[in-house]
């Protein structure tokens, strides 16, 4: 029976992302839109990209180095090929032909207790973030705001998964939808 179960959210989840990967509409005329791409942004004239962490939040202040850690290492692993070094933002001033990326994380771990005796969403833990990719000038090329949950698991799940699990899904779709002028291409 539990394999079935199994199987049967497998397929589930699969369609589920099947069905995401056009993803939602991308705004040209709002940079305050959840996701927005700048008609006249020029990517691939980035040369380097510094990643500034301007607002990292958890529900209990712990894990902040993680979360920055983890995302910052996904950066590198889906921007890098797009705009070469990805590295910390430090504060330096950002070469001509560099980019910065601005992240605003807010992470909440849940209960993994009522996630995991409870269930049915009970516990759910949550990730809040906002992309805004800038160039030198402080032009905005890019912007995307959006949110994602994590509510089961194996005995509960682990909330940190979700972090994992976020980082690396919403920078691959910022990389593949947001990051490139025209979509995808």
């Amino acid at each position: 029976m539990r394999t079935a179960i199994h199987w049967t959210l497998l397929v589930a989840s699969a369609a589920a992302l099947g069905a995401c990967r056009g993803g939602p509409a991308v705004s040209t005329t709002n940079p305050n839109d959840p996701f927005y791409r700048n008609p006249q942004a020029d990517f691939a004239s980035i040369r380097s990209l510094a990643v500034r962490f301007v607002n990292v939040t958890t529900s209990n202040q712990q894990g902040v180095e993680i979360v920055e850690q983890t995302f910052l290492e996904s950066c590198q692993t889906h921007l890098g090929p797009l705009f070469g070094p990805v590295s910390m933002d430090r504060g330096e001033e950002i070469p001509e032909d560099g980019a910065v990326l601005e992240l605003n994380l807010q992470v909440g771990w849940g209960s993994r207790a009522a996630r995991y005796l409870v269930g049915f969403g009970a516990g759910r833990a949550s990730i809040t973030f906002d992309y805004k990719l800038k160039d030198a000038q402080g032009n905005v090329l890019s912007h995307m705001s959006h949110a994602d949950t994590m509510s089961g698991g194996a005995w509960g799940g682990n909330a940190k998964g979700l972090v994992f699990s976020a980082s690396n899904k919403w920078t691959q779709y910022f990389a593949a939808y947001m990051a490139r002028h025209p979509a995808g291409g």
